[in-house]
């Protein structure tokens, strides 16, 4: 199916549907390709109550100036893989939802790959979601993470040639109970512009363990002497992509130690396409 609009397909209040292997195009910004969403304003009853869960996107191909190539606005249990998606300003979005799969997705020529925001309501959430085995090249940021509670899981990824590989956002509105958990693991960050890794929490430490920075050598500093990594001491001043400074001076917030000499060989090739999701 070819889609050709304003607007593409949206998925409200649904449970266990599929958008599978559609064509989604459009010139116009503030438009969104594909969206799955709850909507509690279109509910007339309270027999009917607002929910979105069990649905999947597969295999769509997704372009033009949309806002968000792929939206998931407050639902759960929601699988989004095998989806192409270039020139939206947020290739993949998922807002105030739990429990996503991401997976095996390709996103090009965008501002943000894929951007996870979460849970300002106060609730602990066991897993937002899993980011796995997807290409994010050619963006301003490859992925940016900004969740106020729960665990996003980020591996096996090819994140290149971006200008940053992946962003952890600063928390403007703050009740001081945050804590988020981030696990960025097995991923090929490389040739990214600014930063591999940039954690805009300058207070918090990310754990970025054993990941391939684009270079045997490691990642390196955009200090004028190398960052120290929080926990280990070692020091970043390898010729891959850059870590960002904490509030301490000469030191990363940044964990990157142990880290990989070589991609790891189940992640995607920087030129791959989406044609089949990995699997943790």
């Amino acid at each position: 199916m070819t889609v050709q609009g304003d607007d593409g397909i949206r998925l409200i209040n649904t449970k266990n549907s599929e958008v599978r292997n559609s064509r989604v195009t459009s010139g116009r910004f503030g438009s969104t390709g594909i969206a799955v969403e709850q909507c509690f304003s279109c509910v007339r009853t309270t027999d009917t109550p607002a929910d979105s869960a069990g649905n999947t996107v597969r295999g769509n191909r997704v372009s033009g100036r949309f806002s968000d190539g792929i939206e998931l606005d407050e639902t759960t249990d929601v699988t989004v893989t095998n989806n192409t998606i270039t020139g939206a300003f947020t290739g993949i979005e998922a807002d105030e939802t739990v429990r996503a799969s991401i997976r095996g997705n390709t996103v090009r020529n965008s501002f943000d790959g894929i951007e996870i925001d979460c849970c300002f309501t106060g609730e602990v959430n066991t897993n937002v979601a899993t980011v796995e085995g997807n290409v994010l090249a050619d963006n301003s940021v490859g992925i940016e993470l900004n969740i106020d509670d729960g665990e996003v899981v980020v591996r096996r990824n090819a994140i290149v040639d971006n200008r940053v590989g992946i962003e952890i956002e600063r928390i403007f509105f703050s009740d001081g109970t945050e804590s988020p958990r981030y696990e960025i693991t097995l991923n090929r960050i490389s040739g990214n512009d600014a930063y591999g890794v940039d954690n805009e929490r300058s207070d918090d430490v990310v754990d970025a363990t054993n990941n391939y920075w684009g270079a045997a050598d490691g990642p390196s500093s955009r200090t004028a002497d190398p960052l120290a990594d929080p926990e280990t001491g070692a020091l970043a001043d390898g010729s891959g992509d850059a870590v960002s400074a904490g509030v301490a001076p000469g030191v990363s917030n940044v964990r990157f130690d142990p880290f990989l000499e070589s991609p790891p060989s189940d992640a995607p090739s920087a030129n791959a396409t989406a044609t089949a999701a990995r699997s943790g």
